[in-house]
């Protein structure tokens, strides 16, 4: 059961005001007494019905999110605030329910003596490995305040990047779902009525007008069998897709789909190794742990796999890391280039972020370019199948006037 309550904290004298979900009040004060708060009121929910209040708030945090709340409490701590304080801050403001709870506990966590990074480990379903090796480096260094500052350029780079390559895939599945809402509503609105026209007329129809006709009497004798088929197929897929044996042959797919494949999908993901690499590099990070996070967070099987193949030549096999990437055909060959340079030159992490610069320009010129040829391409296809049914509906009406002529 969800309950509404306001708790004040005895040692910053603040109110804190949110839901928490709990077997009964007395287990919620219980739980708000060890966090180290005072509960003034304790009510429960509205019983009005709600998604938010029968599952309970998402536990998922968007990369906006997560962006947005390095962003804003790296400019906190750079005003001189303490960490504690910053979190809380950020806290209030934040709408996500389930991110504001987690920042609050890792506020007490703190409160109680954990260092920053230990207490976001405690969250990996919010913060990747990455991240909090990435903060842990900074808390090392003393210079936590500028890292976040970095690693809040780092976040919204990336994200900025991922949005891109999400419009530019959803772009054609929306158009191809509007044609498929258009067409349905045609063949069970629109047809249906110039049948009923057709039917009080004795002459045999045109081809193409009787096979809409006969599709149309199909969709509406069988939706009901047709919606539960889609639905049993749907499921079916995600089901498919879901298996982690599927998940290398899918990764591999995503990377040859004609025209986004090679030129998008393949180049972000290679522009998400880069960056991250760098940047763990460019945060004190030794080269073997680097490897073994980049390995985590890039989402393609056949990657992660040569990423670790990389860190066994350059940890055990003393092979170089230029060299070691060289063997993989896998990542382009610009980038062992630029990886030798930055070795030689002692600024490997300023290569790989210009390589990653690099590719995200070859992205969003791709993008623009694709959009640019598959929109008016994607409404000419919509046209042409709605021109289609339009055309073969009124073929026995142009058919009658030319006899009439």
């Amino acid at each position: 059961m969800n309950f509404q309550y306001i708790a004040s904290d005895p040692k910053t004298g603040k109110r804190i005001a949110s839901i928490a979900a709990a077997d009964s009040i007395d287990h919620l004060v219980k739980n708000l007494h060890s966090e180290g708060l005072l509960p003034l009121k304790v009510t429960a929910c509205n019983s009005r019905f709600s998604l938010a209040q029968f599952f309970g708030p998402p536990e998922t945090v968007k990369g906006k999110e997560l962006a947005m709340f390095t962003r804003q409490l790296g400019s906190i701590l750079n005003s001189g605030l303490v960490l504690t304080d910053g979190l809380e801050i950020v806290a209030e403001d934040m709408e996500n329910e389930y991110f504001k709870n987690v920042i609050r506990k890792v506020r007490n966590d703190i409160t109680a003596g954990s260092a920053f990074s230990l207490a976001l480990m405690k969250y990996p379903k919010v913060f990747s490995k990455a991240y909090c090796q990435i903060i842990r480096s900074g808390e090392e260094s003393g210079q936590l305040y500028k890292t976040i500052s970095n690693l809040a350029l780092h976040l919204e780079k990336v994200e900025q990047i991922g949005r891109k390559v999400k419009s530019a895939m959803a772009y054609p599945m929306f158009i191809l779902i509007f044609t498929g809402a258009v067409m349905s509503a045609m063949l069970l609105l629109l047809v249906p009525k110039f049948k009923e026209i057709y039917s009080q007329v004795d002459a045999q129809l045109p081809l193409p007008t009787q096979m809409i006709m006969d599709l149309s009497d199909f969709v509406l004798h069988n939706i009901l069998w047709i919606i539960v088929g889609a639905v049993l197929l749907a499921l079916g897929i995600r089901h498919i897709v879901q298996k982690p044996e599927m998940k290398g042959s899918l990764d591999n797919l995503k990377t040859k789909i004609p025209l986004m494949g090679k030129a998008v999908v393949h180049k972000s993901l290679v522009s998400q190794f880069c960056r991250t690499f760098g940047f763990l590099i460019s945060s004190g990070v030794e080269i073997s742990s680097c490897l073994d996070i980049v390995a985590d967070v890039v989402d393609h099987e056949g990657i992660k796999t040569s990423i670790k193949q990389i860190r066994k030549r350059v940890v055990t096999g003393g092979s170089s890391l230029s060299m070691a990437i060289r063997e993989h055909k896998i990542f382009p060959r610009l980038i062992p280039k630029m990886v030798s340079v930055g070795e030689k030159a002692g600024r490997l992490s300023e290569m790989l972020t210009r390589t990653a610069d690099y590719y995200d320009q070859e992205v969003e010129q791709t993008i623009t370019s694709l959009l640019a040829l598959i929109e008016p391409t994607l409404i000419a296809f919509v046209g042409g199948m709605v021109a289609v049914v339009v055309v073969a509906l009124y073929l026995p009406i142009f058919k009658l006037a030319t006899l009439i002529k």
